[in-house]
């Protein structure tokens, strides 16, 4: 596969990733939640982080990239590794604060970490 796809969907699995927080987000704010929906968006959450893992290792296939690694390749894994913890974050703020704020937070965390693995790719 070309570099333009694996590109693209690096990109949009980013999207997709932020707006599943975001109704994760939504759905926590309100105590009773439907459990239908929360287990759909909780798979969709995994199915995109695979797709970020998977669309990120090709795109360093595709650049060449040899052994050792630049830091933006292990910042960017352990950004990864945070959002895939943040759904945990996001319903413990809920479920312990019950506050707008606590949430709110949480999902600003979630969309600087996704600003910041896409800035470690321009400027390195």
């Amino acid at each position: 596969m070309s570099y333009n796809f694996y590109s693209i969907l690096h990109f949009t699995s980013l999207t997709a990733l932020s707006l599943t927080l975001g109704a994760l987000w939504g759905l926590y704010a309100h105590e009773n939640y439907n459990k239908k929906i929360k287990t759909l968006l909780l798979a969709f959450h995994g199915i995109i982080m695979f797709l970020i893992f998977l669309a990120g290792f090709g795109l360093i296939a595709k650049i060449k990239l040899s052994w050792p690694w630049p830091f933006w390749i292990y910042a960017k894994l352990i950004i990864w590794l945070f959002l895939g913890a943040m759904p945990f974050f996001i319903k413990k703020s809920g479920q312990k604060f019950h506050s707008s704020k606590k949430h709110f937070l949480s999902l600003l965390l979630s969309f600087a970490l996704v600003f910041t693995a896409i800035l470690f790719v321009k400027l390195r």
